[in-house]
């Protein structure tokens, strides 16, 4: 493994260990390299996996099961796709062949993975906090609040009651606009608020057009009648300072009206990381998918959606089409 790509590991492991509540070991066998993650106390012993695939290693990254449908698995160039996460005796494995640097790539992408697994499995291990009462949500309940955030605008994919990674996305980015709290979780108190919500409105309404709500953290696709059909939870700049190429900026996400410039398909390796279908807007400024989408700013300027409307979201919006950033909606 490589130094750059054992620092990377390192990073990966040290957020882990400042989740609470999960627990992660990383272990080195003959080039395998093994991630597990648990409850506190639940890691030792963990293993890197024996004895190889027999597989070119450059390839030997591989995924089936992880929860992004858009993910593309062409990047790896599987010919037999074998699970990249399993789950055994109550604690989760993640695996990766690097016996040489020429797969840094791959690895920094199961890195960015990683980070949204430790998140949330993070969440799913603290669950309903200490002192609070909930009744459980029934599959009923599920697909209501499914169906609510649908009809509302919020991009849910597929509404069949499954409380996916696009499910919680979604919820997250109701819960930005309506100003509640930013959990991700449906509890019976989310489910009511979305009974009683409303599809919120946008800045603008005179043409087709993306505005971008800094202080709410969401995106809007507004057609031509002036209606939000689509919304999103995103992550901008945190205006904090970063050094790049030796100059030294501030991440911060530029207000004002900007136009889609240009586009990529799939990833792009940039100094700052991978964007997955960015749409440039101004200069390195891009709205792309990202593994990580946090609640509040935590970009180098970019805007940042989630990896499942990555793609489809690029296909709505064509160059030219104009892109509205804000800090907030006017009193």
């Amino acid at each position: 493994m490589s130094r750059a790509v054992a620092q990377r590991v390192k990073e990966v492991i040290t957020a882990v260990k400042n989740v609470k509540g999960v627990e992660a070991k990383l272990t080195v066998v003959a080039g395998i390299w093994s991630v597990r993650l648990g409850r506190e106390g639940q890691t030792a012993g963990a293993g890197a996996g024996a004895g190889g695939s027999g597989r070119d290693p450059e390839t030997a990254i591989t995924i089936s099961h992880l929860a992004f449908d858009s993910f593309p698995l062409s990047f790896w160039d599987i010919s037999e796709p074998t699970d990249l996460l399993l789950k055994k005796n109550g604690a989760w494995h993640v695996k990766c062949q690097t016996r040489n640097d020429k797969c840094i790539i791959p690895v920094l992408l199961f890195c960015f993975h990683l980070v949204l697994l430790i998140f949330a499995y993070a969440v799913q291990v603290q669950g309903i906090p200490k002192g609070t009462s909930q009744k459980p949500i029934q599959a009923e309940e599920k697909l209501e609040a499914e169906q609510r955030l649908a009809d509302l605008g919020y991009w849910t994919g597929p509404v069949d009651g499954n409380l996916d990674p696009a499910f919680r996305h979604a919820l997250i980015a109701f819960q930005k606009v309506e100003g509640r709290e930013r959990t991700g979780r449906l509890t019976p108190n989310e489910l009511n608020a979305l009974r009683v919500s409303t599809r919120p409105l946008p800045r603008f309404t005179h043409s087709p057009h993306l505005e971008i709500d800094i202080r709410r953290q969401v995106l809007f696709i507004v057609d031509a009648d002036g209606l939000i059909t689509h919304i999103l939870p995103v992550c901008t700049g945190n205006e904090k300072s970063y050094v790049d190429h030796g100059q030294v900026h501030r991440a911060h996400t530029p207000r004002g009206t900007f136009r889609i410039l240009r586009k990529i398909s799939g990833w792009r390796l940039s100094s700052l990381g991978l964007l997955y279908y960015p749409n440039y807007i101004h200069e390195g400024v891009a709205i792309h998918g990202s593994p990580v989408v946090f609640s509040y700013p935590a970009s180098h300027g970019c805007i940042r959606v989630p990896m499942f409307a990555a793609k489809k979201l690029g296909e709505l919006t064509p160059i030219g089409t104009e892109v509205i950033i804000y800090d907030s909606f006017p009193r």
